[in-house]
C-alpha cells in the first residue's frame, strides 16, 4: 500500500532532530497542524508559503493556517510567487506536487493524486532552492477572520462580474436590531434577509465577516490595501462598475452614501471621512484587521 503524502511527511519529520522546513505555495490549517504535531521534538521549524491574501480569499490558502504556524511556534514566511513544494526535516527533503493542504495531502480517493520523491537535502541544487526562498521572504501577516472564501455570481450583464448586495438601512439602525435594542423595520429586516442572518448573530466581527462574503466589500477591501488617500462616492462608483457590476452606474447617489455608511462602519480597513456634508461623503483607509495583532 503506498503512503500518502501526509504519512510520508509526518515519518520524515518524527525522525528530525534539528529542523523542519515546509516549503508549499498553499497551506491549510489542518494538514499544517498534523504536520508540526509529527516534528514537536524539534525547536527550529519555519513554514514558507506564497500567503497571497487572494489566495486566501479564494480559499486556495486557509487564514487560520498563521493562527497554527504561530501556535506551534513555527514562523511563517511571505514568499511572493512561491509554486514550489519541499518538506525538509534534518538533511533529507521530500520534494514534489503536494500542497500542505487537506486535498494535497490525503492521497486518494479523499484528495489529489501527488508525487514526493526523496531527496537529500544536503545537494547543491537544494541548497540553493533553500537559500533562493529565504531571500525573497518576509514575515507573514495574520490576515483575520473576514478574509473569507467569495464565488463568483454572475450579474445581469456580465459572465465574469459579481452580484451587488446594496444596503436598505442604516448601519447603527440594523446593529441596534441586530443585538436586540430594537425591533427589525422593514429596511432592517431586508438586509438580515438578504445577507441570511440567523437571530444569534449579533456582533460586528460576525455581521463583517458575513457582508464581506457575500457582498463588494472584497473590492474595496482590496482597493484600500495601502492606500492613503480618502475615496469619495464617484471613485467608489468608478470602481465598483468596473471590478463588480456595471449596473452601479446607474445607483442614485443616496444608494452609495448607504453603502459608504456601511463600509465605514462594518469595512475593518475603511472609516468614513469626517465630513458634515452628505452629498460629500467619503471613506478613508482605517486599520487592517492584520495589523491589530502588531499593536
Amino acid at each position: 500500500m503506498i503512503d500518502t503524502p501526509l504519512r510520508q511527511i509526518q515519518e520524515l519529520f518524527a525522525k528530525a532532530r534539528k529542523r523542519v522546513i515546509i516549503i508549499s505555495a498553499f497551506v491549510g490549517s489542518e494538514a499544517l497542524d498534523l504536520l508540526l504535531k509529527a516534528a514537536k521534538q524539534v525547536s527550529d521549524r519555519s513554514v514558507y508559503a506564497r500567503w497571497d491574501w487572494h489566495d486566501i480569499a479564494s480559499g486556495a490558502s486557509d487564514w487560520r493556517a498563521w493562527d497554527v504556524a504561530h501556535r506551534h511556534n513555527a514562523p511563517m514566511f511571505a514568499c511572493p510567487g512561491l509554486h514550489a513544494k519541499a518538506y525538509i526535516g534534518d538533511n533529507k527533503a521530500l520534494i514534489g506536487s503536494a500542497n500542505a493542504t487537506t486535498p494535497g495531502l490525503s492521497g486518494l480517493p479523499d484528495g489529489n493524486l501527488e508525487l514526493l520523491v526523496p531527496e537529500s537535502a544536503d545537494t547543491v541544487q537544494v541548497e540553493q532552492v533553500v537559500r533562493r526562498i529565504k531571500a525573497i521572504s518576509s514575515l507573514a501577516r495574520p490576515m483575520g477572520d473576514d478574509i473569507t472564501r467569495y464565488e463568483p455570481q454572475p450579474s445581469d450583464r456580465s459572465d465574469d462580474a459579481y452580484s451587488i448586495w446594496l444596503p436598505k438601512s442604516a448601519p447603527d439602525r440594523f446593529l441596534s436590531a441586530m443585538t436586540g435594542h430594537a425591533s427589525h423595520d422593514a429596511e432592517s429586516a431586508q438586509d438580515k434577509t438578504a445577507l441570511r442572518l440567523g437571530e444569534s448573530v449579533s456582533g460586528r466581527t460576525e455581521i463583517r465577516k458575513t457582508v464581506f462574503d457575500t457582498t463588494v466589500f472584497r473590492v474595496v477591501r482590496s482597493a484600500f490595501e495601502g492606500r492613503v488617500l480618502p475615496m469619495d462616492i464617484a471613485e467608489l462608483r468608478t470602481l465598483l462598475a468596473s471590478q463588480a457590476s456595471p449596473t452601479v452606474q446607474e445607483l442614485p447617489e443616496e444608494q452609495l452614501r448607504r453603502l459608504c455608511q456601511w463600509l465605514g462602519e462594518f469595512g475593518e480597513n475603511t472609516v468614513m471621512g469626517p465630513s458634515t456634508d452628505p452629498s460629500s461623503a467619503q471613506l478613508k483607509p482605517g486599520r487592517l484587521l492584520s495589523s491589530e495583532h502588531f499593536a
